[in-house]
């Protein structure tokens, strides 16, 4: 029986190293045996006959170590640019909490509890924004030749999903108002201070203008031109899902409110709204509902609230009043630019692969991600294949989820316990609006009053205290 063994695991050895010899894709990351060590049992080593069972489904399957290394790969869809409060990443195993850097991988969630908020920075420019109690799961990315693919599911809250345009940004010299994340801890995206020189002849206006930023549009404009040298080749397609509808957007610029057990809304940002000077990249929203045999599909316009019914079978325009609760919401996330400005330098950090042209095996083996391509056999590319599985599959399993809580709720009806859905109240957004006004004028566009701090601006002192 100890010959057995031993023959076995010599088999497996060997095949493994002849798939990495015979130019088979190796996934960074990946080791190259192909034994799942934490998923085996002893008693199984020794069985002859599930041996030989295994052997003939591996010949069935001629490519079958390239499908189980694709099978076993989780790809990172972004990082974590900030957090404000508690923020949880939350796998199948646990949670850990969501810092700066933070890795996310396909299959996680991002959660904020209550008072606190998350901006996410995904390879491909794009900026996802989570309000107070927001829950969102990234499904998947997956990096094509002409085209990248995001698919998420907001599971409850308030969510900005901020795809990242080539256009340039309006020079406004008001104050930011998302400041709750001021200053950030990618150090480099915050205002840098220019000391002026002393003039003895008027040392009043010194006084007065001792210290000055360098505005902070000037400068995102300037990074954006450096990266759309390279970034712009590429288009980003999104599979949005909510519980009671579904959005299929190209280069999409929305957001989200997702209230559990209740009504879902949405609307699209215009070139206004997001402050750039041209016009946005070109912008494709459709709008999927529920039902097992609903194919019906809308597109919606722009700048304009939309709510979805507790069925997810029909969309129509939001009441005034709620119009005016959202503005609340929507006020914190009007000027943005130091965010904006991580948004690029973090680009040129970590997404160049994701919009270089370069081959499969590059791909897998330098950055560990699975090449999405053209499908000449059937004149689409997988992308399309994978787009169209997800929208059936999705409607489907999501109506099967409403009529699940339906029964459910019945039951607590039965039982006097009644569960009322959510609302969307001021939790979203106060302590963000609380922060602008506290703030007041302090932080302008312009001047501040404060000189920079060594761990700013000097690399060995920050290196010498262990800072990022």
């Amino acid at each position: 029986m100890r010959i057995l063994l031993i023959l076995l695991i010599s088999f497996l050895i060997l095949g493994s190293a002849y798939g990495a010899s015979s130019g088979r894709v190796v996934y960074k990351g990946q080791g190259h045996s192909m034994i799942q060590w934490d998923q085996q049992k002893a008693e199984n080593w020794t069985d002859f006959e599930l041996w030989k069972k295994d052997i003939y489904l591996k010949d069935q399957l001629p490519n079958w170590r390239q499908v189980l290394r694709e099978q076993g790969l989780k790809e990172s869809v972004g990082r974590v640019l900030q957090c404000v409060g508690s923020c949880l990443v939350e796998t199948g195993e646990g949670s850990s909490r969501a810092i700066f850097r933070s890795n996310i991988n396909e299959l996680e969630d991002v959660r904020t509890e209550k008072d606190s908020y998350a901006w996410i920075f995904l390879y491909d420019g794009t900026m996802v924004r989570l309000s107070p109690n927001t829950s969102i799961t990234f499904k998947e990315i997956n990096i094509g030749r002409k085209e990248n693919f995001f698919h998420l599911r907001i599971n409850y809250g308030n969510v900005l999903w901020l795809s990242r345009q080539k256009s340039m940004y309006r020079n406004n010299s008001e104050r930011e108002t998302d400041l709750l994340f001021m200053p950030l801890d990618l150090y480099e995206a915050n205002s840098k201070t220019v000391i002026a020189d002393v003039n003895e002849d008027n040392l009043f206006e010194y006084l007065e203008k001792s210290t000055r930023k360098k505005n902070r549009v000037t400068l995102l404009n300037e990074l954006i031109a450096t990266n759309n040298s390279f970034a712009e080749n590429k288009n980003t397609r999104a599979m949005i899902v909510m519980p009671n509808g579904t959005i299929l957007a190209k280069n999409p610029s929305m957001e989200f409110i997702v209230l559990v057990g209740g009504k879902s809304y949405y609307k699209r940002r215009d070139r206004k709204q997001l402050d750039l000077k041209g016009e946005t990249d070109a912008t494709e929203v459709e709008v999927f509902y529920r039902g097992f045999e609903n194919y019906e599909s809308t597109n919606p316009e722009l700048a304009t609230w939309y709510e979805l019914n507790k069925n997810g079978r029909k969309s129509s325009f939001v009441s005034s009043n709620l119009k005016r609760l959202f503005a609340m919401g929507e006020f914190v996330t009007k000027r943005m630019s130091t965010i904006m400005v991580a948004r690029e330098l973090l680009i040129k950090r970590y997404s160049k692969f994701a919009f270089a042209d370069m081959s499969r095996l590059e791909l897998a083996r330098d950055f560990g991600y699975r090449q999405w391509v053209h499908n000449k056999e059937k004149r689409s590319s997988e992308i399309d294949q994978r787009i169209e599985y997800l929208k059936e599959y999705t409607r489907r399993m999501e109506t099967t989820n409403i009529l699940a809580s339906k029964k459910i709720k019945g039951q607590y009806v039965a039982s006097r316990k009644v569960q009322r859905g959510s609302v969307y109240t001021n939790h979203f957004y106060t302590r963000a609006i609380n922060t602008y006004l506290r703030r007041g004028d302090a932080t302008t566009a312009q001047t501040v009053d404060y000189r920079e701090l060594n761990s700013t601006r000097r690399p060995l002192w920050k290196r010498m205290h262990a800072i990022r």
